[in-house]
């Protein structure tokens, strides 16, 4: 009889056994797999931060070449010169955004991330409710499910209508990828 109680009790150590077995593997599972998806999202967001301050850093220049060298894939996207944005080149830009050149811009400014910018005045308005880049109204950025979004700011003198009345606004550069 206590031969038997004592192949019993071993089995239920062994069953115990395998089953803490079978618990630490799966915990062990999920660490890993969590500490790796930390380091792929902090990869991500570092992509990201790197094309917001390039993509800034082109529109702040002057760039070089112009609208028609733009849909050849050559020269830099640019419009700023001095710390005041060239509207000519700003309109060179918007146009060759409005003919189907986002997909250019994206090359030009090397990046396969989304972007676009905008200009807020010192009241936060957006200026001439204009946007820049993968669409054309800021509100559409509210429909966009995405889960990393980069924003970097540089100000720069804008004269609008070019009375020399200016002022110096936010120009505000978001960067995503599409989920």
């Amino acid at each position: 009889f206590s031969k038997f109680v004592l192949m019993k009790k071993a089995q239920f150590w062994y069953a115990d056994f395998l089953l803490g077995l079978l618990i630490l593997f799966f915990i062990t599972y999920i660490f890993s797999r969590v500490i790796i998806d930390l380091n792929t999202r902090e990869d991500k967001i570092q992509e990201l931060v790197n094309d917001a301050t390039s993509i800034a850093n082109s529109f702040t220049s002057t760039g070089y070449l112009s609208y028609n060298e733009w849909f050849n894939r050559q020269g830099r996207i640019g419009f700023v010169e001095n710390g005041k944005v060239i509207n000519e080149k700003l309109e060179d830009f918007e146009r060759m955004l409005n003919n189907n050149g986002y997909e250019i811009s994206q090359f030009l400014l090397g990046t396969s991330n989304n972007y676009i910018i905008y200009f807020e005045d010192k009241n936060t308005n957006i200026v001439e409710n204009k946007v820049y880049g993968k669409f054309n109204n800021i509100n559409e950025l509210n429909e966009l499910e995405v889960e990393n979004l980069i924003r970097i700011t540089r100000f720069v003198y804008y004269d609008n209508n070019e009375d020399n009345l200016g002022e110096l606004v936010r120009m505000n550069i978001l960067v995503w990828s599409s989920l």
